[in-house]
């Protein structure tokens, strides 16, 4: 069978077309015209999703639609304000409620950077980033206490039989022991 452009009234042939084309079925007039009509309605291929969109999904004559170009925009500017992420003391959000001398050096600080949203971005990323280090200590710790704790606990038995179990058992804890007793230290500090 041969590809065709998707766009209804469209039936161009893609088999000398791009790569790209006939992938995603359609045309190079197709995928830079403003308006086409697919599956009923007035529709415009996006460019970063490959696929058509409702043309209400777009801004203007815009050929990505609103949500990807936001992501884009969104990625632009992070690079552009990653120093200031950087720069943020290790180990603590940025903060946008306090800067480390005052009110002043807060409005400053405020004033100088315009995108408010980029900022609280980085700040929930950084908050993020801190909590998953925080919980793979504590998973980590919990490992080892998972490990250690069922060898430092064993309950009296008080029979004769009981009494020969234990020693078996303490012969196979023995065994099973690991010969070092080097336990990972966090590389956190734990906040309460």
């Amino acid at each position: 069978m041969v590809p065709r452009c998707q766009v209804e009234g469209c039936h161009v042939a893609l088999v000398n077309a791009k790569e790209y084309h006939r992938r995603h079925r359609v045309c190079d007039m197709h995928s830079k015209a403003p308006k086409a009509v697919v599956l009923g309605l007035e529709q415009r291929f996006c460019q970063q999703c490959s696929r058509f969109h409702v043309v209400s999904e777009f801004d203007d004559s815009k050929r990505s639609c609103r949500r990807r170009l936001a992501g884009h925009n969104e990625r632009r500017r992070k690079s552009s304000h990653l120093s200031v992420t950087r720069n943020s003391r290790q180990g603590c959000a940025l903060s946008l409620l306090s800067s480390g001398s005052g009110s002043r050096d807060h409005h400053n600080w405020l004033s100088h950077h315009a995108d408010f949203s980029t900022r609280c971005s980085a700040a929930l990323r950084e908050l993020i980033a801190e909590n998953r280090a925080a919980l793979m200590t504590r998973q980590q710790q919990q490992l080892v206490y998972d490990r250690v704790w069922p060898h430092l606990v064993v309950a009296p038995h008080h029979d004769a039989d009981a009494a020969v179990e234990e020693e078996d058992f303490e012969d196979l804890q023995q065994q099973q022991q690991p010969e070092s007793n080097y336990f990972p230290q966090p590389m956190f500090p734990q906040t309460q």
